[in-house]
């Protein structure tokens, strides 16, 4: 570690939404810490919304809001930000008390740059070919990953339609059995009453016969 560090800030980037960069920092006795920048850390520690850092004023609020309270002192300087270690939390031994050492900077996903591609412009000097290239193989492959996607989404949608296809028919051949079912519970019951009426009229058929032979007795 070092008493100072410095990093140069080289041009304006944007955070997306998607993308997160992470740092390692260790300032005097503390533990070595990775902190990550993403859209939502830029905007709150610049009170904006788009995850524009545009220039190293930016970039040390943005550093300094990530990493408070681990005794980092980011200090911005035209495009030149110096880290040392904050003399209010190691003041033992003045300037030599801490020493800072940030390192171990990477992104997910790998730094790439997004722009429109109406916007190319190799005429000027604000991006190189290379960066140009890169961002657009970085936006292939997140094409190549939203089309996989789209198909993995239209392969579930497909399925589940399949499915409640089949789980609609499934219901109504249940509630086909369900009213056949109860037609011939109502065939047998509408029977069994006609039997019963039929053996009802007998019986007083019986009854009123049996009654005329004893009254013929009494003759």
């Amino acid at each position: 570690m070092h008493p100072q560090a410095s990093i140069s800030f080289t041009k304006p980037f944007t955070v997306s939404p998607k993308s997160e960069i992470y740092f390692d920092v260790q300032v005097g006795p503390g533990m070595n810490t990775t902190y990550k920048i993403d859209k939502p850390v830029v905007d709150a520690a610049l009170g904006t919304t788009d995850g524009a850092v545009t220039n190293a004023v930016d970039l040390a609020k943005v550093i300094e809001f990530v990493s408070a309270g681990s005794g980092l002192k980011a200090t911005p300087s035209g495009n030149t930000i110096t880290f040392a270690a904050d003399q209010t939390i190691y003041p033992e031994a003045g300037n030599r008390a801490a020493r800072v050492a940030v390192g171990d900077v990477w992104s997910i996903p790998t730094w790439a740059l997004e722009f429109n591609l109406d916007e190319v412009d190799i005429t000027q000097s604000l991006f190189t070919i290379d960066e140009y290239i890169t961002g657009v193989e970085y936006m292939l492959q997140r094409s190549i990953s939203s089309a996989s996607l789209l198909g993995s989404l239209q392969k579930r949608i497909e399925m589940q339609a399949g499915f409640a296809t089949t789980l609609s028919d499934v219901m109504k051949t249940g509630v086909g059995r369900l009213v056949d079912a109860d037609m011939n519970e109502e065939s047998t019951r509408l029977k069994a009453l006609q039997t019963q009426e039929q053996l009802a009229r007998q019986s007083l058929q019986i009854a009123n016969t049996n009654a005329e032979n004893i009254l013929v007795l009494f003759e």
